[in-house]
């Protein structure tokens, strides 16, 4: 996400949460029997896509999206406890997205497009919980679309599992993630932890003696010096 797009599109940016005080409370675990709550989920997916495609005609595709992801605290809409189901048609009584403590509920989606080289990325994720996490290492120009044009590098996980349930099917589901999409996934639970980006900053590490390339790292990353601050 560029700074250029905050500026093409800054209608989609007023539908995006920036206040802090906000997006540092943890979200609640949902409740998958509550009434109502199948249509509220069903909303909040497609009141997500709606913000974070351009064109919500084109889909999942490269050069139409904003982000890779946003967790339900992210939205406007769940800020102001709309209930989202409005837009699927009238209905009695519709769940109201926070809680009695005005959190907002553990709900995330994440969509990667196909930039060449995996497969698009899908996830409508309830309750997510990281399973198990790699070693950490950088990751260069990590933003957020509550901060546009705000970037760093970050100290993020180079591989995790997340255990979930899937809003389409309401069913436990595990996923092991790599890389990039390591890092949106851990992006998008802390949010629902009520942790933000800027507490991942990789700040600058003086070495008293430059360690050999195949020494330890002395940002202690637990990573070779050639395949970390090296580079």
């Amino acid at each position: 996400m560029s700074e250029e797009m905050y500026l093409k599109h800054p209608h989609k940016f007023e539908m995006i949460v920036s206040d802090k005080t906000f997006l540092e409370k943890p979200s609640y675990q949902m409740d998958t029997t509550v009434p109502g709550f199948a249509d509220m989920v069903k909303g909040l997916i497609k009141h997500t896509e709606a913000v974070m495609y351009i064109d919500p005609d084109k889909g999942n595709v490269d050069g139409n999206i904003l982000g890779f992801g946003l967790a339900a605290c992210q939205l406007k809409l769940v800020q102001d406890n709309i209930p989202p189901a409005y837009k699927l048609g009238p209905a009695k009584n519709p769940l109201k997205p926070l809680n009695d403590l005005g959190e907002a509920p553990r709900f995330g989606v994440v969509r990667v497009p196909n930039m060449g080289k995996n497969k698009p990325l899908a996830l409508d994720m309830i309750n997510p919980q990281i399973l198990s996490m790699a070693i950490p290492r950088s990751f260069k120009n990590e933003g957020c679309l509550s901060f546009p044009g705000v970037y760093f590098t970050t100290l993020r996980n180079r591989s995790i599992k997340v255990g979930f349930v899937d809003a389409n099917t309401l069913e436990p589901r595990e996923i092991e993630l790599y890389g990039l999409e390591a890092v949106i996934l851990q992006h998008e639970v802390d949010h629902m932890d009520g942790t933000l980006f800027f507490k991942h900053k990789r700040e600058s590490v003086v070495a008293e003696k430059v360690p050999g390339p195949n020494e330890p790292c002395f940002c202690g990353s637990g990573k070779k010096y050639k395949k970390c601050c090296m580079e």
